[in-house]
Formats: C-alpha cells, structure tokens, sequence
C-alpha cells in the first residue's frame, strides 16, 4: 500500500522555469554572453543551477555567472513561479488520506524549503534540496533520508518528479515512480527512463495512487 509520496519540485509541483531563464539571462548580459530563450532552459534543467550555468555560459566564466545568477535568482525566485494547476488541491486530497509527503530536488536547499514553505500550506514530512557535500539526484541519498524520515519501506512510497534524473533516482532508491508529462521531459523521455507510471494530468497522479492500493 502506498503510504507516502516524494515529489520532485521544479517542473513537478511547481512552473519556475521563466524566473530561472530571466535570472540566467540577466547573468549572461551582465558578462556579455549570449542568452537564451526559455526552451533552451526547459531542455538543460534538471541537474542543478550549477550544471545549467555550465550549459548556458559554454564553459565561459562560469563561476562569475553562477554567483551573478545567485544573486538575481535570490530577488526574483517568485516573480512568476507558482504552483501548476491542481496541485494545491492534489496535495490537500492525500494529506487528508493519510498520506505523508516528501519533496526532493535538485535546487539548492535554501530555495527548495524557501518556495515549499512560501508556495504550500499542507505539511511535509521533509523537504530536501541541493546540500553542499551530498549528492544530487540521481544519487539515492536524499530520496533516502526523507523515507527514513516517514518511518515507510520502499514498497510504501511512490517517486514522482518530470525528467529523467527523477526516474532514475528512484529506481536508485528501489521505489515506483510516476513520470508527469507537463514538466520539463516529455512522456518518451520519461518511458526510456523506465518510469513505473505516466500521468498527464495532475489527478492521474490520485487515480494512479488509488488504483495501486485498491489492488492490494
């Protein structure tokens, strides 16, 4: 029976890819590089602000980007970022049934809990993000320590998150996971990944959930 859910944040439970791109490329101009319209950013996120300085810059004074993008991304994290529709109400429905809830992402830390807290009034049980010192998804740990956390065994806790790095991370972590179409990959990525479950609606996710533990 599933007892417990660990969500991915960007592109799963939340849209914030246009305050990432706005804040990249205003870090770009800044070092006189060339920015990059939001596809670009849609197809490269997922590893972390890190990783998509990387891609963006071409290796081109990456670490002054990276701190300029900090800087901008700490003013303007909210501008435009917000829950997808349905989410909220998906979120209460399970907390009502029992369910605990989880978030794991690739966002550094102090965002993640940062637009949790700020975005959300249902409780999680943690919400984990980029940590300096540990590993980022697909790496397990994380996954991990918010199971450990729910006090629930693998075959208790679903994985849902939008690209690749999600399904993998739970494969890592020995959970079914749940690919969502309207993030950052889509459904053919997200099969090849080896994605338990698709869902192209946010209620898909209730029903999937419904339909396991009715099985049991």
């Amino acid at each position: 029976m599933i007892k417990g859910i660990i969500f991915d944040l960007d592109g799963t439970l939340v849209n914030s890819i246009e305050d990432i791109s706005d804040s990249m490329n205003r870090a770009l101009t800044k070092y006189n590089l060339e920015t990059h319209d939001v596809q670009f950013y849609t197809d490269h996120i997922g590893q972390g602000l890190y990783k998509l300085t990387e891609d963006s810059t071409n290796m081109q004074d990456v670490d002054n980007v990276y701190a300029e993008l900090l800087s901008d991304y700490a003013e303007n994290y909210l501008n435009k970022t917000a829950p997808y529709p349905e989410i909220e109400a998906l979120l209460t429905q399970l907390y009502a049934d029992g369910l605990k809830l989880g978030v794991n992402s690739n966002k550094t830390d102090a965002y993640t809990k940062a637009i949790v807290d700020k975005l959300f009034i249902v409780p999680f049980v943690k919400v984990i993000g980029d940590r300096k010192d540990v590993a980022k998804k697909p790496d397990p740990t994380s996954a991990n320590e918010i199971m450990s956390a729910m006090n629930l065994k693998a075959d208790e806790v679903l994985y849902i998150g939008d690209t690749d790095h999600d399904i993998k991370t739970a494969f890592n972590a020995d959970l079914k996971s749940i690919g969502v179409t309207w993030g950052y990959r889509s459904e053919a990525q997200l099969k090849a990944a080896g994605a338990t479950y698709i869902a192209h609606s946010v209620m898909d996710i209730y029903e999937i959930i419904q339909t396991i533990n009715k099985s049991i």
